[in-house]
């Protein structure tokens, strides 16, 4: 517990020093528990951008925009469509995860300029770095975006962040991890938005 202490503290220091942050925020377990520090450490200073699409089921949306609610943390919803607006993307290929972070933090990083904002941050965590780009596609596309992940960078693994988050009493703390159901389909499967809402039935929430 004392590791986890540690690591926490070094959280809200690290936060504190952005002063103001944009968080791409999905509503799952990691970035519901960075929403919940970075609003205690920042406040005004936190502006949480959700991306609706298919890729995601519509209880997670209403989950992540009522955790802003609560917290009183400024959220945009940001219409994206990457079966239209990736090229090959419905496809379904190999990289799918990079092209779509890729789009996701191009359109974040243009909400940030508007705002004057400079720093991004994302909800990857130290066991998300430990398994390397090769597991992890979309973690090239978030280094190259210049997007920093605060938990991974204190070294909070995914079993940490849901102690941590059990202490604040936080929906989230066992919630099941679900990745974006275009994951749930083998690479190549033709990709299409009725395909996509069947399989919100077999993951509800979100990553």
């Amino acid at each position: 517990m004392e590791v986890i202490e540690t690591k926490y503290r070094q959280l809200q220091e690290l936060l504190s020093s952005y002063g103001k942050v944009v968080l791409a925020f999905s509503g799952g377990v990691d970035s519901s528990l960075l929403l919940r520090v970075a609003a205690d450490q920042l406040g005004q200073g936190l502006l949480a951008v959700t991306m609706r699409s298919v890729l995601s089921s519509a209880a997670g949306f209403d989950a992540a925009a009522a955790q802003c609610h609560a917290l009183g943390v400024e959220q945009v919803e940001v219409d994206f469509r990457p079966l239209e607006q990736i090229p090959t993307f419905d496809h379904n290929p190999e990289n799918r995860c990079y092209l779509c972070k890729q789009a996701i933090f191009q359109e974040i990083r243009r909400l940030a300029d508007e705002r004057g904002i400079n720093q991004l941050i994302d909800g990857s965590n130290a066991d998300d770095v430990a398994k390397g780009v090769a597991h992890r596609p979309g973690l090239a596309a978030v280094a190259e975006a210049g997007v920093a992940s605060p938990l991974a960078e204190v070294g909070l693994t995914k079993a940490e962040i849901r102690a941590i988050s059990r202490q604040f009493g936080l929906a989230t703390a066992d919630q099941p991890s679900h990745g974006c159901l275009a994951t749930l389909l083998p690479y190549g499967t033709k990709l299409t938005s009725g395909l996509l809402a069947a399989q919100s039935f077999a993951a509800p929430g979100t990553l």
